[in-house]
């Protein structure tokens, strides 16, 4: 006996979860790409020096030797001199500026705390503070805070005693 149409059907693949986030840059896309360009130029008889970033655009396949001479054409585009010095390639960093800002607060054990007994205000992050300093560290001091300096419309609530640097605390009366 004959099929009559048969089909062989395949099963079918679960669709792909598009639900789930991924972290960073989207999918297919490029990194930012920088070459660092410095050389001598001349305007009206004297003689400057030139540094520039410039953002390099070329396909994901690119050497680094094509990405250094993209950025050294551009540097001729702009100051009409080849550059002496030519860096790279480098990423753009992502989130803030490369500078890193120090702490301020001190991580001490609750057990190492000892107060000297010495006690004064001051002003601390926009806040009146209670100063009471260590014993058993002259460049910290264990502080408490009062009130707003300048209080606006919003009642904030008082952060958490805290030792910090003497450095950060500032009109110490």
């Amino acid at each position: 006996m004959a099929k009559k149409n048969s089909r062989i059907v395949q099963p079918s693949t679960p669709p792909a979860d598009t639900t789930t986030k991924r972290k960073g840059r989207p999918a297919g896309s490029l990194r930012e790409i920088f070459v660092v360009c410095a050389g001598l130029y001349e305007v009206d008889g004297e003689i400057q020096l030139g540094s520039e970033k410039f953002h390099v655009v070329l396909d994901k396949d690119a050497t680094d030797v094509q990405l250094m001479a993209a950025g050294k054409k551009m540097f001729q585009e702009r100051f009409s001199v080849e550059p002496s010095s030519v860096m790279g390639p480098f990423f753009e960093r992502k989130g803030k500026s490369g500078y890193v800002k120090k702490r301020d607060s001190v991580r001490i054990d609750t057990d190492d705390i000892q107060m000297s007994g010495k006690s004064a205000k001051g002003v601390y992050n926009g806040w009146n503070v209670s100063i009471n300093y260590l014993s058993n560290r002259d460049d910290v001091a264990f502080i408490m805070f009062k009130n707003e300096v300048s209080p606006g419309d919003k009642t904030k609530a008082k952060p958490p005693a805290k030792p910090v640097l003497l450095k950060s605390i500032t009109n110490i009366a």
